[in-house]
C-alpha cells in the first residue's frame, strides 16, 4: 500500500485509529528529497502502542513510523548547502575500522575522550577510560525498580507530551536522520578530526546499535531521538563499553541522567534510550 493524498491517510488512519479516525487530524509534505512525509495528531496517551502497530505494518506499507512534537508542516529542514555536508558520508566498503559503522563510533569515543582532558576520571584503557573502575562504578548506582518507566517518565516530563505519529519511506530506522534532518546537534563538540556529529554519523551508529541490539528509531525530533531496543546489553563489560558510546554520542545525558556510571545503570540496561542535545 502507498500512502498519498486524502484517501490514503485516510486508510492509514483507519488502519491505526480505528472508529476514532474521523477526529484526526492529519498533514502530509513532500522532503527536500521528494519523500512523502505524513502525520497524524493525536492526544491519546498510548502513542507507543500506536508505533508498535504502524511498525507491524512496515512490510505492507513500507513506511516507518516515528513519534514527534513536530508535525510534517512544522518539520525543521537543512538549508541545502547544509544538509550537503551534515549528510556527507565516506564509508569504505571494501571494509576498514574506519569506514564501518563500529569504526564511526570508534571515531566519537575517541574524539570525546581524547580531545578533552578532564572529561571525566576515566582516563586509561577504553578511549581514555578504565573498564574495570567503571564497571564497578555502574555496579555501586542503585538499581531502579523499572527503568524503562523512568525513561518513559523522562520523555514526557524533560519534552512535554508528544502528539504526531509520523511515517516516512525507508527500509530501515538507522537511515531516517538522514532523511529527516535530524536531530541537529549543534552543541556536540569533538576533537580537530572529528569536530562534529553529522547525520551521516547519527545512521553509522544507529545502524551499529540495530545490528547488536535489535535498536529501533521510535522517536525523533529536531534535537532528541528515541529508540526502542529488544536486546539490551546485560554482560558488565559490554553494559560499560555501551555507556561509554552512549556518553560519546550524546554528553548531554548528564543533564538529567547523571555521570557515565548512571547512563550504565539506569539507560543502557533499559528497552528504550533516549538523547537529546540542547
Amino acid at each position: 500500500m502507498r500512502i498519498g493524498g486524502e484517501a490514503g491517510l485516510e486508510e492509514m488512519s483507519r488502519k491505526l485509529f480505528g472508529s476514532s479516525f474521523g477526529e484526526m487530524q492529519s498533514e502530509e509534505i513532500l522532503t527536500p528529497d521528494g519523500l512523502l512525509l505524513c502525520g497524524f495528531r493525536s492526544d491519546r496517551a498510548d502513542l507507543i502502542e500506536l508505533w508498535s502497530k504502524a511498525r507491524s505494518l512496515h512490510s505492507e506499507t513500507g513506511l516507518w513510523p516515528i513519534i514527534s512534537h513536530d508535525g510534517p508542516r512544522t518539520w525543521e529542514w537543512f538549508p541545502e548547502e547544509t544538509r550537503r555536508g551534515r549528510r556527507s558520508v565516506d564509508h569504505d566498503e571494501a571494509g576498514g575500522s574506519e569506514g564501518t559503522p563500529e569504526g564511526v563510533i570508534a571515531e566519537l569515543v575517541d574524539a570525546v575522550w581524547k580531545g578533552e582532558e578532564g572529561c571525566s576520571g576515566y582516563r586509561t584503557a577504553f578511549g581514555g577510560i578504565d573498564l574495570a573502575e567503571l564497571v564497578a562504578k555502574i555496579e555501586e548506582v542503585p538499581t531502579p525498580a523499572d527503568p524503562r518507566s523512568e525513561n518513559i517518565r523522562f520523555m514526557a516530563g524533560f519534552m512535554g507530551k508528544p502528539e504526531w505519529l509520523c511515517l516516512i519511506p525507508a527500509e530501515n530506522s538507522w537511515q531516517l536522520p538522514v532523511l529527516l534532518d535530524a536531530p541537529d546537534t549543534p552543541n556536540w563538540l569533538g576533537s580537530s578530526t572529528h569536530p562534529s556529529l553529522t547525520l551521516a554519523d547519527h545512521a553509522s551508529v544507529l545502524e551499529s546499535w540495530h545490528r547488536r541490539f535489535g535498536a529501533e528509531v521510535f522517536y525523533l525530533g529536531s534535537r532528541e531521538l528515541g529508540l526502542t531496543v529488544t536486546r539490551p546489553p546485560t554482560d558488565p563489560l559490554i553494559v560499560a563499553e555501551m555507556a561509554i558510546e552512549h556518553w560519546s554520542f550524546c554528553y548531554d545525558l548528564d543533564q538529567i541522567i547523571g555521570d557515565i556510571a548512571k547512563v550504565g545503570k539506569l539507560q543502557v540496561p533499559a528497552d528504550h534510550w533516549l538523547f537529546w542535545w540542547d
